[in-house]
């Protein structure tokens, strides 16, 4: 189990490797293509290159996709962990069980769900991309995801050795409060677990 996981991390990893390595790509030439947009009077070898490179692009979407669909389904990428932490609206998690999970198309989505099928379309890509900035995250980083707002000024606060009194006056709050979320804080971050 634990070597599926490391796998699933893996392939997400190389996935996001990828998927940026073909934006750079797709930037360059995308750039190469309107430098030989603007040249007056092009000749045969720069008609061939601008032919070429459209070629080129057209190729790196249709591989970028199908990568992506490799990833989502084959590997089922999306953990449950990646899930839960990655901050989804209600509507971005059910969408993406309808899409990963199912296999339905944006188009069936939209009539289950009684919804347009752009805002579907926009709700899963807004899904995959907290996905994504959640996976890049470092292992402080994502604990540190974990906190309320609240909880997370409270933790800058201590990082300044700022006393409960201090803490709960600068946040205005009271002092008890301040306690309490400090042993959230602590539960979160990996301290001492409750009933421990």
């Amino acid at each position: 189990m634990k070597a599926l996981a490391q796998a699933k991390t893996e392939n997400w990893s190389n996935w996001i490797e990828i998927k940026e390595s073909y934006k750079e790509s797709s930037k360059k030439i995308n750039k190469f293509i309107q430098n030989k947009n603007i040249i007056p009077n092009k000749n045969i070898h720069d008609v061939v290159d601008l032919e070429i490179a459209r070629e080129m692009k057209r190729d790196l979407t249709k591989t970028t996709k199908n990568l992506e669909r490799k990833v989502l389904y084959e590997f089922n990428a999306f953990s449950l962990e990646d899930i839960k932490n990655s901050k989804l609206t209600k509507r971005e998690v059910e969408i993406l069980e309808y899409r990963v999970k199912n296999h339905y198309t944006f188009e069936k989505i939209s009539v289950i769900l009684n919804t347009k099928q752009s805002s579907i379309f926009k709700s899963y890509t807004s899904a995959k991309e907290k996905i994504e900035r959640y996976r890049r995250m470092n292992v402080k980083e994502k604990k540190l995801s974990k906190l309320s707002p609240q909880q997370n000024r409270i933790h800058e606060l201590l990082k300044k050795n700022k006393t409960n009194r201090e803490i709960a006056h600068e946040i205005n709050t009271t002092i008890d409060n301040v306690k309490k979320q400090k042993k959230k804080i602590k539960e979160k971050l990996g301290g001492t677990k409750k009933g421990e």
